[in-house]
């Protein structure tokens, strides 16, 4: 499958090589910090391991290197995409997940028609909010869900035309 690229990421289809590096993104607690804790590692590598070959989910290299930075997802959900990201505290606030998230995007409305895309997360989770606008999606509702008020956001897709 083809790779993704942005200036300073290579997006490519999660393999199996990738998967133990990839688990331990839910084992770290940072990571795991808004999205309900760690999880214990077998289920960590059973999810990897369901992502390895799927177009939409994709392990992102810093380019040109065998550097894993993290992940990027989109999950169909009902008629619409997911976007949901991971990545290792060590590459925050560097514009990473913003590349690789804008990129897989672009993919999602370009190449898969995708007519909206949306993610979630929790409203305290500033980091993941001010990404998410910084993306140009925008605030569609909150809710409550485990325990924590959630933000959900969407973004149409551009490249459609509207009648």
């Amino acid at each position: 499958m083809k790779v993704l690229e942005t200036e300073r990421t290579s997006l490519v289809t999660v393999e199996d090589h990738h998967v133990a590096m990839l688990a331990q993104l839910w084992q770290n607690q940072d990571v795991r910090l808004y999205l309900g804790g760690i999880v214990e590692l077998d289920v960590a590598f059973q999810k990897v391991l369901a992502y390895v070959g799927q177009e939409t989910h994709r392990t992102v290299f810093r380019r040109g290197s065998d550097e894993i930075l993290g992940i990027v997802m989109l999950t169909p959900l009902e008629e619409d995409m997911e976007i949901s990201y991971l990545f290792f505290p060590e590459y925050w606030g560097l514009g990473y997940a913003k590349e690789a998230s804008s990129r897989l995007i672009r993919f999602g409305f370009e190449t898969l028609g995708c007519k909206q895309i949306f993610a979630v997360t929790q409203t305290q989770n500033l980091r993941s909010v001010k990404l998410l606008e910084s993306l140009g999606m925008r605030l569609c509702e909150t809710f409550i869900e485990f325990s924590a008020e959630q933000s959900k956001y969407r973004l149409g897709n551009p490249f459609l035309s509207v009648d």
